[in-house]
């Protein structure tokens, strides 16, 4: 399990121009990036899913998670979720598959 959470970035204080602003360029940079849903998640490994059930996950982010993808499927199947009927969205992920499959997710 990894966070996406970027470290608060820090400027120096200068009498050189042209050093804040290139400072002023990265902090716009860096903000726009910690704003990114996709950044503030969880990558989850090794994910057993079983076919003919929906697969609860629990998906560690202790808020309604936003979005997911598959980061690496071992197997030929297909996967989707069943979060419209999910009664625990902030604490769990529900997906459904076409065959049985092991896989790595990144949930944000």
């Amino acid at each position: 399990m990894s966070s996406g959470r970027i470290k608060a970035y820090k400027t120096l204080i200068t009498d050189n121009e042209t050093l804040n602003r290139v400072q002023d360029r990265v902090s716009e940079a860096l903000t726009a990036i910690q704003l990114s849903d996709i950044i503030d998640g969880v990558k989850l490994e090794n994910v057993e899913l079983l076919t003919g059930q929906v697969n609860s996950v629990n998906h560690k982010l202790g808020r309604k998670l936003r979005g997911w993808f598959i980061t690496r499927k071992r197997a030929l199947s297909d996967v989707w979720d069943n979060q419209d009927a999910n009664n625990s969205p902030t604490k769990t992920l529900q997906l459904s598959c076409t065959q049985n499959v092991v896989v790595d997710l990144w949930v944000f």
